[in-house]
């Protein structure tokens, strides 16, 4: 039976995670083999953990989903079914890193909601997901009460839980081991992001459970990490969630940290793997212009960076020359879809409309032999919108590749020839990409 954890574990007590591409990677992480008592998570929040206590709260928590779930919920192996995997969390940083690893040990999915939804707006994504239970974190634990009230005046049921952040390590000889009799789909589904419904509702993207899990071609297994996005959005998840399976450190913002608030913690801390987007830079360029004096002195805190990472949108050329002549670093532009699973390719001080060559294990072609809209295949292509049939079937065209509404534009015909844009062709993963949106 799947893992049912307890306040106090029994000495020498062994607990059972599905074999889940991302828990079989949590397991394995550099954090995991050290298992140091240092914290390897510092929240603004308030919390700083450590692995050892970050795997407790996990197990807790789905202690408490499991019993909070009713028995048709779950399988005869102690699991959520397939058929209602889906559990919404409405928390962000170490919180939200606790309910989405917790939520994998019991086979579900996680639905991450934003801090600012609108009670009505969340019941339409709990009821869109069938999700009967909610978690939540401390500072939302009142919004979370209002969107189960609502739930509640509609004729729903919808549990809601608090998440563990207080749990004791456990003891040395009490262990933690994937059981691989608890086999757990790949390709099934990890985690559920509903993209913004800015002229219609919100789509739900199914991402798989090897989503985070399968090497996306830039990661490394040290350093020091950022989060300062949303953890509604796929970049804010992978911010929280990639460190932690590489066995990187991890500093979390918060979502509202602004510009103002990652500057200033680049200038304390020496950050080896940040993400900015257009908008950040651009603020955090006028941050620094309003505040006189040597611009020498903030490229200090961008010395640990390999790169300046952007991505969101393409960024313009007088802010990219600004940012890469203060810090001396090379631009790197990322490239990312939900429905991709985050990152599609990226380019290292490649010309300002590239966005890049794709990771070792992504395929890419064009819609109409040399040009047209670029179609990608990744590891962690989404597998459905949810319950909408119609729109997946129209987002894949006949050979699986996912359209990306982006036209590659101003091919040079050698170039156009060499490879990359062959049906299915990998020969040539190094030529860049340029797009341009219709």
């Amino acid at each position: 039976m799947g893992p049912q954890p307890t306040p106090t574990a029994k000495r020498g007590q062994t607990y059972k995670f599905p074999q889940d591409p991302v828990l079989v990677r949590l397991l394995s992480s550099p954090h995991h083999q050290t298992k140091s008592s240092e914290p390897i998570i510092h929240d603004a929040r308030g919390f700083r953990k450590s692995y050892p206590e970050l795997l407790s709260d996990i197990l807790q928590t789905a202690h408490l989903v499991r019993t909070a779930s009713p028995r048709s919920m779950l399988d005869e192996r102690g699991l959520l079914r397939d058929s209602s995997p889906y559990i919404g969390v409405l928390a962000g940083g170490y919180e939200f890193l606790v309910a989405f690893f917790a939520i994998r040990v019991m086979g579900g999915a996680c639905m991450p909601i934003a801090s600012g939804i609108l009670p009505e707006e969340a019941y339409y994504l709990v009821s869109k997901s069938k999700a009967t239970c909610l978690l939540a974190g401390k500072s939302c634990r009142a919004k979370a009460a209002k969107i189960r009230s609502f739930a509640e005046a509609q004729g729903d049921s919808l549990s809601l839980l608090s998440i563990s952040t207080d749990e004791k390590p456990k003891d040395h000889n009490t262990s933690i081991e994937i059981d691989k009799k608890l086999q757990r789909d790949p390709s099934g589904p990890g985690i559920l992001l509903f993209t913004s419904g800015t002229t219609s509702r919100p789509n739900g993207v199914v991402l798989p459970r090897r989503c985070f899990a399968s090497p996306d071609g830039v990661e490394t297994s040290d350093g020091i990490a950022v989060s300062h996005r949303a953890c509604n959005w796929i970049a804010g998840v992978n911010s929280l969630v990639r460190p932690i399976l590489t066995g990187k450190r991890l500093h979390v913002l918060g979502e509202n940290a602004g510009a103002e608030g990652l500057l200033t913690a680049l200038m304390r801390h020496r950050f080896t793997h940040v993400a900015f987007t257009p908008t950040l830079l651009r603020e955090m360029k006028e941050l620094i212009l309003s505040r006189g004096g040597l611009l020498e002195q903030y490229a200090t805190g961008f010395q640990g960076l390999p790169s300046l990472k952007c991505s969101a949108a393409h960024i313009e050329p007088s802010l990219r020359e600004f940012w890469t002549r203060l810090t001396g670093l090379p631009f790197e532009n990322i490239y990312s879809l939900t429905e991709t699973g985050g990152l599609v390719s990226r380019a290292v001080s490649r010309p300002n409309r590239s966005i890049g060559t794709p990771p070792p294990g992504y395929e890419v072609k064009l819609s109409d032999a040399d040009r047209g809209e670029i179609l990608v295949k990744t590891p962690a292509l989404f597998i459905q919108y949810l319950d909408d049939e119609e729109k997946t079937k129209a987002a894949f065209d006949q050979d699986g590749f996912s359209k990306t509404s982006f036209q590659r534009i101003a091919v040079d015909r050698a170039e156009t020839l060499a490879g990359i844009l062959r049906p299915r062709a990998s020969t040539r993963p190094h030529l860049p990409l340029t797009s341009s949106r219709d």
